[in-house]
């Protein structure tokens, strides 16, 4: 998902790393199976696995990739207005 063009009409390219608006989804139980202290290159391939959603600043819009060529999209409510996600 490098380079995506949401339903709102804002092209959003994500090719840049570190990105502010492209998270990784991790679930808890992979984040407590890590072992103490966390090792870079263990996390890294958590982020290379994980479903990643990127976040549209002009709408609000999801776009989550769930790294099987499916991706899906999530609107905010109408009487929600967009806001920036909190990092």
């Amino acid at each position: 998902m490098t380079n995506t063009i949401c339903d709102g009409g804002n092209r959003i390219s994500a090719a840049s790393f570190p990105h502010p608006n492209l998270h990784a989804l991790w679930a808890e139980v992979a984040y407590v199976s890590l072992d103490d202290p966390i090792e870079r290159q263990v996390v890294e391939q958590m982020f290379v696995k994980a479903p990643l959603v990127l976040y549209c600043v002009k709408c609000g819009r999801l776009h989550l990739d769930w790294r099987d060529g499916s991706v899906r999209t999530y609107a905010p409510t109408p009487d929600a207005p967009p806001t920036t996600p909190h990092s």
